[in-house]
């Protein structure tokens, strides 16, 4: 049986030298304001299947059906975990959503600092070369 592991929005994702099904919800590149459901079956490095979240008729699934049917597939194919991240799910991604998709809102407040690896700001000048 499959076991269903639910990663929080800014969690990264597993290694895709374990086979594994991911279930991944994400902002779509083209709209700011819509989102895309996509499945991937993860079956070694390179061997990677991945297909939107749609019903047979076309209408897109929302978030838990697609994790359903993931873990239907992966008990199918004898893959026995199944990730399920939310990434429009943070405090900052909500905010988003809530202003139609405008990623300006309170961007003042925005701390896109990583001294770590060199990043001083959310430009990439701002990088180390």
């Amino acid at each position: 049986m499959a076991e269903v592991r639910r990663l929080y929005p800014h969690d990264p994702l597993p290694d895709d030298r374990v086979p594994h099904m991911l279930v991944l919800r994400r902002f779509a590149e083209d709209g700011p304001a819509m989102t895309r459901t996509e499945i991937s079956t993860i079956r070694g490095p390179g061997r990677v299947e991945t297909s939107l979240g749609l019903y047979p008729d076309g209408r897109e699934m929302d978030f838990e059906s697609a994790v359903a049917l993931a873990k239907n597939l992966a008990e199918s194919a004898g893959i026995s975990a199944v990730f399920a991240v939310d990434r429009t799910e943070g405090p900052r991604e909500r905010e988003i959503l809530e202003h139609h998709g405008d990623h300006t809102v309170n961007i003042e407040n925005l701390d896109d600092v990583d001294v770590e690896d060199g990043e001083l700001g959310p430009d990439m000048r701002d990088s180390r070369p």
